[in-house]
């Protein structure tokens, strides 16, 4: 069964990909 937390977590994980990958090019 499809959740919505499934979605939110999904989100948090590509998102703190993203942040890691921001970092990484301002340093």
């Amino acid at each position: 069964m499809y959740s919505i937390w499934d979605k939110v977590d999904t989100s948090a994980h590509i998102y703190k990909i993203f942040l890691r990958l921001l970092t990484i090019h301002l340093q």
